[in-house]
């Protein structure tokens, strides 16, 4: 299948002649660090138009992932809907490693992709909301040993965010692909450029 990664022409060309450098990606993501595409070329090149500045371009990165092939081989997560289980990935992912031993003691044995234990997540992207709820949990998370609140009251604010957290896009050809490991990048081939018109 041909995926698309909306970005910038000059990281578009790090990308053809370098390959995808993991210390570039944003590691408060929704599947944690890693490179995303999705199946809806427009949805990426809206993504590429809203992230870019003069004087740099908008462009594509269109892919080939063989996704039969990489299920041989590679730890792939599938999420096909908003579940309370993937609330919770989406959540932690985004609050990051920092945070997770304060909640993983309020949410024990949640999933997370923190430790890259999956090599391609495919999900439906979170709301453009998520940053102001992820947000609020930190700021939930800062205030533990600061306060005198009880237990409960922590965890009932905490889950009352997480439930908030809804999905951005309800096409299902808007659906991410997030690779996260140094071998799953060997599934991504053909790599061209397409100008964002």
């Amino acid at each position: 299948m041909l995926l698309y990664h909306g970005t910038d022409n000059l990281s578009a060309e790090n990308i053809i002649t370098s390959g995808v450098d993991f210390g570039k990606c944003d590691r408060f993501t929704d599947n944690a660090r890693g490179f995303y595409l999705s199946k809806n070329k427009e949805f990426a090149e809206e993504r590429a138009r809203t992230m870019t500045f003069a004087p740099q371009k908008p462009v594509v990165v269109e892919m080939y992932f063989d996704e039969e092939k990489a299920k041989k081989n590679l730890n792939i997560r599938h999420f096909d809907s908003v579940t309370d289980e993937w609330k919770f990935f989406v959540a932690i992912n985004r609050t990051g490693l920092e945070k997770f031993i304060l909640m993983n003691s309020f949410f024990p044995n949640q999933l997370h992709n923190l430790d890259y234990k999956y090599d391609v997540v495919v999900d439906i992207p979170a709301d453009a909301g998520i940053s102001a709820i992820t947000d609020k949990i930190d700021f939930i998370l800062d205030d533990v040993n600061n306060s005198g609140r009880a237990y409960e009251e922590y965890r009932r604010d905490i889950l009352e965010l997480v439930n908030s957290i809804n999905e951005g896009n309800v096409d299902p050809e808007a659906k991410q692909y997030s690779f996260h490991t140094v071998r799953s990048l060997k599934y991504l081939e053909n790599a061209r450029i397409i100008n964002v018109v």
